[in-house]
């Protein structure tokens, strides 16, 4: 835009003067979208430094620190709050989930309470996602039984986090040889399943797949082509 104003109209031809005759519309219909696009770069900002930035500070820390030392006995304060104050519902029932899986389950009176907050702040609508991700083995609940218990085992992911160390301590961003550094210190368990094939050069594996149920990341699809595979 700068460029465009910048001339000279005392030593302007009058040649000149027609050419920026001319462009004139074109300048003004650039300088409109220019503050259309200043409007929106503030909305922008808002919702980057404002919201965007809890959710990151909620992954680096303490979602890092749910996933390590879960406890399905009382309700974590983020996931609180998350739903008290309204945030976005599906982020909600995400937190839900990662609290039970990290948790090895949730004891009934916790999930009770999940229930209830989600239909307070939510609606109906909501409860029966909740419902349904329950009957699908996505948030269970420890020591269950009935219709709402799914049909195949459930993920020991506290098992599996040792066994895959899956998070990882004292990572470092700068080292991108162990593929934690992408999350702050956590690791996919597709990619450490990668991982293992490539160092045992895929011995007692039948096929390499590259697929995985449930979908691949874009982060483990980077890292894994850097594996042999």
């Amino acid at each position: 835009m700068n460029d465009l104003f910048q001339f000279d109209r005392d030593r302007m031809s009058v040649a000149e003067y027609q050419v920026l005759v001319k462009k004139m519309p074109q300048i003004l219909l650039r300088k409109k979208l220019c503050g259309v696009h200043m409007r929106l770069a503030e909305m922008a900002r808002e919702q980057l430094y404002d919201v965007f930035a809890d959710y990151i500070k909620v992954e680096k820390g303490e979602l890092l620190e749910l996933l390590d030392s879960a406890s399905g006995d009382k309700i974590h304060p983020f996931i609180e709050d998350t739903i008290v104050t309204g945030e976005d519902v599906n982020a909600a029932l995400r937190l839900i989930a990662i609290h039970a899986l990290a948790a090895n389950g949730l004891k009934p009176a916790i999930l009770h309470q999940y229930r209830r907050m989600i239909m307070q702040s939510y609606g109906v609508e909501a409860l029966n996602k909740l419902l349904k991700l329950q009957k699908m083995g996505m948030i269970r609940e420890r020591g269950g039984s009935g219709k709402m218990i799914a049909d195949y085992a459930p993920v020991m992911f506290p098992h599996m986090k040792k066994q895959y160390n899956l998070l990882t301590e004292n990572v470092s961003e700068s080292n991108t040889s162990d593929s934690a550094y992408a999350y702050s210190g956590y690791a996919s368990l597709i990619v450490r399943i990668l991982e293992e094939g490539d160092r045992v050069r895929w011995a007692g594996w039948h096929k390499t797949s590259d697929s995985a149920v449930g979908g691949i990341t874009s982060s483990s699809v980077s890292y894994s082509a850097d594996l042999d595979i």
